[in-house]
């Protein structure tokens, strides 16, 4: 879908070609013009992208089976969800949100893509983010300038801070303007995408930068073959660069997703800068499965916190469930007490819940009352006070109150161990334990009044 970015690039490129003024030579079924005046060029380019279009409106379709409907004739309850959500994405005022509907109702477009895009455009409208200790909805314009200046290796910012030079350079010889011209397309991918990237509200990832650094790395290789008066001290730099890379490489390894430059204090200090798909996906439990077995010979208590979507029994590991984005937790009242805690980075930072990152008195209260609540209904005569239904949102509602205070204390006390770096381990004594929520921790299981398994946790 973010191919559709290609359209104002397209543009921006017309209007560079346009103003340079540049004879325009065109090749048609073997017969070639050179075309000078600016409107024949302009019909030319035009002629040429609608081309392209209609090219990349027969693949779409191609690509769905020339089929319109995103779900089987006989398949009446997906038909009913899929008009309501129609319905639902009318009412939005959004100009793309309504293009994309228009199309929809005229059978433009298979009924799957304009919806899988209407989908991806209206959900990152919006998104929780997180960045060096600070929370947002929106994200805000510097989280990508700043993520890729700590995640990027030094050696890499080096040879660009020489391709840059290399760019000085050049600039002031006049004998290079068909060299500049040359790197308009990477100029303008360049500049579009970063543009497109740093007015986005989805902040939750390096990744969805990933496409300039190939345009950096080109543009460092065209600058260097015309660099010549560089030439000595730019290819020394080079080889010093590529060796200090290589060792970069080789101290990361294996846990590439986790790397922080040294301008963020390394990878032991990612989680203090960015989390989520910067740093944490679920990728090491694996590896906490195997710490556990090699660290924890005694069978202390071990409780987690897990931002994933594997299972976490598919990890083999026996141990209490707190909230967690798609942790099923929740089901029953335990007691937090001395042992090991294993929580996620970006659970760590409570990014997905910002409500509860801070702690303060208004948390404070409504913790002490969700907690008394408990208390109370657990030590009601009748068990039938309370559907199963409602004390399961309590529950969670507590555990949500309790986990967030917990990790208020923790984020002010540094881990006893990292696990990949993305998964932060806490051996906790009962003290600590009463430290960190309170002297109210033994709340343990009440008998018929666990949570039905339809309340799996999404916070």
């Amino acid at each position: 879908f973010s191919a559709a970015l290609s359209v104002p690039l397209f543009m921006a490129m017309l209007g560079v070609r346009l103003l340079s003024r540049r004879p325009l030579k065109v090749e048609f079924f073997g017969r070639v013009a050179v075309l000078s005046d600016p409107w024949r060029q302009l019909t030319a380019l035009v002629m040429a992208g609608l081309v392209h279009g209609a090219v990349i409106f027969a693949l779409i379709w191609f690509s769905y089976g020339f089929r319109h409907s995103m779900v089987r004739e006989d398949a009446s309850g997906a038909r009913q969800y899929y008009d309501a959500a129609w319905r639902y994405w009318g009412t939005k005022d959004s100009a793309v949100t309504k293009a994309a509907v228009f199309a929809h109702e005229c059978k433009l477009l298979p009924e799957a893509y304009v919806y899988g895009f209407v989908y991806t455009f209206e959900t990152t409208r919006e998104r929780q983010a997180f960045a060096n200790g600070r929370y947002s909805q929106t994200g805000w314009w510097y989280f990508f300038p700043y993520a890729a200046l700590i995640k990027t290796p030094l050696p890499v910012i080096v040879l660009l801070a020489l391709t840059i030079a290399t760019l000085f350079y050049c600039i002031r010889r006049p004998d290079r303007q068909d060299f500049f011209y040359s790197l308009t397309p990477l100029a303008v991918l360049f500049s579009g995408y970063l543009f497109f990237a740093v007015t986005a509200k989805i902040n939750i990832g390096l990744r969805h930068i990933l496409p300039l650094y190939p345009v950096a790395f080109i543009s460092a290789g065209v600058l260097a073959r015309n660099g010549h008066s560089l030439k000595c001290w730019k290819n020394r730099g080079v080889i010093l660069a590529l060796l200090w890379l290589a060792g970069e490489n080789w101290h990361i390894h294996p846990h590439y997703l986790a790397y922080f430059n040294p301008l963020a204090g390394g990878p032991n200090n990612g989680y203090h800068h960015l989390v989520d798909s910067s740093l944490d996906w679920g990728q090491d439990w694996d590896l906490m499965a195997k710490w556990l077995g090699q660290n924890n010979k005694s069978g202390e208590r071990v409780y987690l916190s897990y931002f994933g979507t594997t299972p976490i029994e598919h990890f083999g590991i026996d141990a209490k469930v707190l909230p967690g984005i798609y942790a099923d937790f929740g089901k029953e009242l335990f007691s937090l007490q001395e042992g090991i805690y294993c929580i996620s980075a970006t659970m760590l930072q409570m990014v997905y819940i910002p409500s509860l990152a801070v702690w303060d008195k208004q948390n404070e209260l409504y913790f002490a009352k969700a907690r008394d609540e408990i208390e109370m209904l657990g030590k009601a005569a009748n068990p039938k006070a309370i559907n199963a239904n409602e004390w399961g949102m309590r529950i969670k509602g507590f555990d949500q109150l309790r986990f967030a205070k917990l990790c208020s204390y923790l984020r002010e006390r540094k881990p006893d161990a990292k696990v990949g770096y993305s998964i932060l381990v806490y051996r906790l004594s009962d003290q600590e334990v009463r430290d960190a929520i309170g002297a109210s921790t033994a709340m343990g299981p009440v008998p018929h009044r666990t949570a039905p398994n339809s309340f799996a946790a999404k916070m």
